[in-house]
């Protein structure tokens, strides 16, 4: 192991070990956020490839994507503790401070993937509900089917044909040129079974031997087939004039978890980047609940920012300009973006 890895590792748990402490810094807790989304980030781009094209038509980015995920692991009761945290911490086989660097990061990578992979399922449901039920219909079929298996590898869900042959090679499938032979021997098949034996036999006919294809790509596959299409309407300037059909406490879940997301946008970009100081962090925080509130209560939009932001943090009008106006406004935009896409998605 390099220098370098090892101070990184040990970097980590250090940082782990000063959130949990009984008051944590802000920049300590930010340090943490920063290393938890770099994580997932490789997570998510190396074993949710299918889940990225939805983001960008949602407007997430992958690095919003991670945050998402870390507002649930980052979520506090009203002890202020970081609860998801001290329950992995109590989980461990060893008090940590007897737990190697690397050991730690293993364990805590594992811990942020079960929780992200969560999330994440819950998203693909929401924002694509047909690619999600054939998903599951796969995962349900495939074990009754001779031939095939799924595999659960590090890069995410393969599917694996022809594995009663005694051919060690795996062919990896090109599913393009499996397209057109699979939906014409397919036609006037419906259940999951079938269209999984016709996949089968299809690609029998082109490798003979083991062959094996990303789960996303079979689910596409068979959305193609069925001619499902999971492009969402979704335009960039909808009228937020409060009349949402939901109950309080949706509401109130949506604001939460939004505000959380901005928050955690705020340290992570502007905090911990020392382009802002700490009370500066907590007046953006603020204006952005109050931006919602305003939505919802009122359905209206927040017009004198300087004099909102002023009631939190006092700035002159021109320190407000060079410092603070364009990271507002920034922040506002993604947080009415999020607020859009959070109401389309379950509605």
């Amino acid at each position: 192991m390099t220098e370098s890895k090892q101070k990184y590792f040990n970097d980590l748990k250090l940082s782990f070990t000063n959130v949990l402490t009984e008051k944590p810094s802000e920049r300590e807790i930010a340090v943490l956020i920063k290393h938890s989304r770099n994580i997932l980030t490789v997570h998510i781009r190396k074993t949710k490839p299918h889940i990225l094209p939805l983001c960008q038509k949602f407007g997430f980015d992958l690095s919003d994507l991670a945050i998402d995920c870390l507002s649930e692991i980052f979520s506090r009761k009203e002890n202020d503790s970081f609860y998801l945290l001290k329950k992995f911490c109590s989980s461990l086989n060893s008090q940590i401070e007897h737990i190697a660097g690397h050991e730690f990061y293993l364990a805590y990578k594992k811990f942020l993937a079960v929780v992200a992979d969560k999330q994440i399922a819950g998203l693909y449901a929401e924002w694509d509900p047909n690619g999600f039920r054939i998903t599951r219909n796969i995962k349900e079929t495939v074990r009754k089917i001779e031939g095939i298996e799924l595999a659960s590898l590090p890069i995410g869900y393969k599917l694996r044909f022809n594995v009663t042959t005694l051919d060690d090679k795996i062919h990896a499938v090109d599913i393009d040129t499996l397209k057109f032979e699979f939906i014409k021997k397919a036609k006037g098949k419906n259940n999951t079974g079938d269209l999984l034996n016709t996949l089968l036999e299809v690609t029998k006919e082109y490798y003979g031997s083991v062959s094996e294809l990303p789960l996303y790509d079979v689910v596409n596959l068979f959305k193609d087939y069925y001619g499902y299409e999971t492009e969402n309407d979704l335009h960039e300037e909808v009228s937020l004039n409060g009349n949402f059909e939901y109950e309080a406490v949706e509401l109130n879940q949506i604001r939460n978890k939004i505000t959380h997301e901005i928050e955690l946008k705020i340290y992570l970009d502007y905090y911990l980047k020392n382009k802002i100081n700490k009370e500066q962090a907590g007046a953006l925080r603020l204006v952005i609940k109050d931006v919602i509130d305003t939505w919802i209560n009122h359905g209206e939009e927040i017009d004198a920012l300087y004099e909102r932001f002023n009631t939190h943090y006092k700035i002159s009008k021109s320190d407000y300009v060079d410092f603070v106006k364009t990271k507002l406004e920034y922040l506002i935009k993604e947080t009415k973006k999020k607020f859009i896409n959070y109401i389309f998605a379950q509605t």
